[in-house]
């Protein structure tokens, strides 16, 4: 599963998932590893392309983690410290 989101706190938002503590009207998300992030400053910008991202097929998201991340490796600067 891939899962597609916007945070203005990313840590906090790892934290939740990790924990299994993030509600979302289909489940609980039990986040794996970060692979890919979109870093956008202004917020309208932001909802834009989350919207664009969740309509994507799935076969497209995963060519742009491919090209982006092809090993689909967890971005270590970025995970939650311990």
């Amino acid at each position: 599963m891939l899962y597609v989101g916007l945070t203005t706190d990313l840590d906090r938002m790892l934290r939740k998932h990790r924990e299994m503590r993030l509600s979302c009207f289909k489940g609980n998300f039990a986040l794996k590893k970060l692979v890919y992030v979109e870093e956008i400053e202004n917020v309208e910008q932001a909802v834009t392309r989350e919207i664009e991202l969740k309509k994507l097929p799935f076969y497209e998201k995963t060519q742009l983690l491919d090209t982006s991340n092809p090993y689909w490796e967890c971005i270590r600067e970025l995970r939650i410290k311990e």
